[in-house]
């Protein structure tokens, strides 16, 4: 040992140099001087996969023929196996499988993914059927239930897809994101990919009258199409992928063909299998155009399914326009509404997109970024955006936690006005009212009035008219909240009318030493309708710091 150690230092300069000189030497695949100090050197924390996510061929090869185990997991869970896919190296991927390594071999943790699922990443074909070829399983399942296909849908890679097909994969398995063509659908893959599973079950043919009406929708001339449409109730025909007519039409950019479409009574909401409306495929190909058009005709700009709940704000999102995003919110689209499969909202799409001035423009707007994701685990908002690099918005979050510690508090009213476009009505020293903030809740509760209310005569007993009189003027709800540099957003979930649970509130705010003016401005009922004071009246309130 101590003569091995006066080498190392000898040929490296010292001990702290060894790791850098394994990665130089694996980089450039010296094969006789790894050979030479191999006991040193396979002292190395997983050399095989280290070696392998080099591209070092000979050094592989060395290691295999020196019986190293060519399934162990290394401290990420995954396998040499899993390292060659990665790095597509179909030669050292060679190399493994004649060595015994474990086609189908999964990684560890929570999915549990066979190098076959990893093939599915690349955009060419040559990793994954050299895998196939020395026997993986075309229809293996991760542990979250998905399968191979699956992963080739989420990616979408024609290559591989349409080696998978030609292999006779199995088109059927149902996971939580469905089947490979909810999973296409889903991520707002190009219609070309389901072209692809034409002849699997994942298309049901719609017959060739409704075949042919879909044939025409390509064609500039639209009168062969409009006979079509008024031999039958057509309008709403459906592909064998489940896309309607005016998915097609959304999807083509095609005016024209939306308007006749719409003479013919098409449903301007129908949804696709995964719940997409012709207004969320508009939005996600940027297309503001059609986006206006559909609006206009009264497209609904929340209309989504139940089952995977894909907003046509996610769908703009995912696009990444920001002006159409803009019209998609201004029409009135629900910015914290949650998609099904990762919980996650439209700011969670920006950062998963890393679009960093779109998620900038959502905060802006008031998307609450304080909403949980992947079932509730404990990822923040803020985790995520540091995770995906996004230094602005990480700060810009971090700003909205500072500006929470000086709204903290218990906040005593002093002062209600009521602010119409000509007058100002103001309740100077109304009767008691209160605003209290913690990290995770607001509490608000005043009576608009100089007077206090009345005591019961028989506080145990009141009359029905004490009840009402008492009751009638009172304002409180309490719930969940998050803020931006100026707004604070309100979600009730206790409020004193019956059915405001789930409604939100908007609120400008400013701070200036120990007092709080706290100006509402908008509020929205749980079904998305909003009050007919919006727009007409704000409501100041004044409150000072209690001590």
């Amino acid at each position: 040992m101590r003569l091995s150690f006066i080498i190392l230092i000898t040929l490296f300069g010292g001990p702290c140099l060894i790791a850098q000189q394994i990665t130089d030497i694996l980089s450039e695949d010296q094969f006789e001087v790894f050979q030479k100090h191999s006991p040193e050197f396979r002292k190395s924390p997983n050399i095989l996969h280290q070696a392998v996510q080099a591209n070092a061929a000979l050094i592989t090869q060395f290691l295999l023929d020196e019986d190293i185990d060519p399934n162990q997991l290394d401290d990420q869970q995954l396998s040499p196996l899993h390292y060659a896919v990665q790095q597509n190296n179909s030669e050292i991927l060679a190399v493994l499988l004649a060595a015994g390594a474990a086609v189908d071999i999964p990684s560890g943790g929570e999915l549990g993914a066979t190098p076959l699922m990893w093939a599915c990443a690349k955009e060419d074909a040559k990793v994954a059927r050299l895998l196939l070829q020395n026997g993986a399983n075309l229809n293996a399942i991760d542990r979250q239930g998905d399968p191979v296909i699956n992963w080739a849908a989420y990616y979408g890679h024609p290559e591989v897809l349409k080696l998978l097909v030609e292999k006779g994969v199995d088109v059927s398995v149902q996971s939580k994101h469905g089947d490979a063509g909810d999973v296409l659908l889903r991520l707002w893959h190009s219609d070309s990919l389901l072209e692809i599973f034409h002849s699997t079950s994942i298309y049901q043919s719609p017959g060739a009258e409704v075949e042919a009406i879909f044939s025409q929708t390509t064609h500039k001339d639209l009168l062969p199409l409009d006979k079509l449409l008024q031999s039958g109730d057509f309008a709403d025909s459906r592909d064998g992928f489940g896309n309607g007519l005016i998915h097609r039409a959304a999807s083509l950019g095609q005016v024209d063909l939306l308007e006749l479409l719409l003479k013919h009574g098409a449903n301007l909401n129908l949804l696709n299998r995964v719940g997409q409306s012709a207004l969320c495929i508009a939005a996600k190909n940027g297309d503001d155009a059609t986006v206006k058009q559909l609006l206009t005709a009264g497209a609904d700009v929340n209309a989504t399914d139940t089952l995977y709940a894909l907003s046509a704000l996610i769908g703009g999102v995912v696009g990444g326009d920001t002006s159409l995003v803009k019209i998609l919110i201004e029409a009135g689209a629900q910015l914290d509404h949650q998609e099904y499969v990762n919980q996650a909202t439209a700011l969670h799409w920006a950062i998963f997109y890393q679009n960093e001035a779109m998620a900038l423009l959502l905060l802006q707007a008031g998307a609450n970024w304080k909403m949980s994701l992947f079932n509730n685990q404990t990822t923040t908002t803020i985790e995520l955006a540091e995770n995906m690099g996004m230094t602005a918005l990480t700060a810009k979050l971090k700003g909205f936690q500072n500006h929470l510690q000086n709204l903290s508090g218990s906040w005593k009213m002093e002062q209600i006005a009521y602010l119409y476009p000509d007058t100002t009505y103001l309740i100077d020293a109304p009767a008691p009212g209160i605003f209290v903030v913690s990290p995770e809740r607001y509490v608000i509760q005043y009576h608009p009035s100089k007077n206090n209310r009345a005591p019961f005569a028989d506080f145990t007993n009141p009359t029905c008219e004490e009840l009402r009189a008492a009751f009638q003027g009172l304002v409180f709800n309490t719930g969940q909240f998050h803020l931006t540099d100026s707004l604070f957003i309100a979600q009730p979930n206790i409020a004193r009318v019956p059915g405001f649970e789930g409604a939100r509130q908007v609120y400008n705010y400013q701070i200036s030493r120990q007092q709080l003016v706290l100006t509402l401005e908008d509020e929205q009922y749980p079904d998305g309708t909003r009050p007919d004071w919006v727009g007409k009246i704000s409501v100041r309130f004044t409150l000072s710091k209690e001590e």
